[in-house]
């Protein structure tokens, strides 16, 4: 059975000339997400919570070191 598979032109960018791969790379991401907005107090308390959760991280990784030391 011959199956042909289709895809929809829209989803594709064509990039002429010669591009490294990082350049091939950025122009995607550039592309395919360009519809992709966050207003910038969500973005901030994002970013906040992601440091607070690495700080934690940091600590939790701290005590861990701690009761092995004093385990033994």
């Amino acid at each position: 059975m011959n199956q042909q598979k289709t895809f929809d032109a829209k989803n594709f960018t064509v990039i002429s000339g010669q591009a490294d791969e990082k350049e091939l790379l950025g122009k995607f991401v550039y592309f395919s997400l360009g519809n992709v907005l966050a207003e910038k107090s969500a973005k901030e308390k994002s970013i906040g919570n992601l440091k607070k959760l690495k700080k934690d991280e940091g600590a939790k990784r701290v005590q861990q070191k701690d009761r092995r030391r004093n385990a033994g």
